[in-house]
């Protein structure tokens, strides 16, 4: 198999992933993402990412939100993070 067509595989095997999540039953997806979060370890505390400020208070945020991981096919949870405080965090 050429490298082309282990892409074209692994594309066709993800959107027959991501259709199969839309049809199954939201608890799928809650246990995924509760398993995501608990295996997360991001890990010393850091300065908002964005302010600079805050290290006492900051929140690790994943760069891509777990529930759109899901959503998108992902097997396995991509932990890219990035520390926010509570103020960008919300946004």
């Amino acid at each position: 198999m050429s490298d082309d067509d282990d892409e074209l595989q692994r594309l066709i095997e993800t959107r027959e992933l991501v259709e199969e999540r839309r049809r199954g039953p939201t608890i799928d997806r809650d246990v995924w993402i509760a398993v995501s979060k608990r295996i997360f370890s991001p890990g010393d505390r850091q300065p908002c990412y964005v302010c600079e400020k805050f290290k006492s208070i900051t929140q690790a945020h994943h760069v891509i939100p777990l529930t759109s991981q899901y959503d998108g096919g992902f097997k396995y949870p991509d932990q890219e993070y990035v520390w926010l405080c509570p103020n960008h965090h919300t946004m």
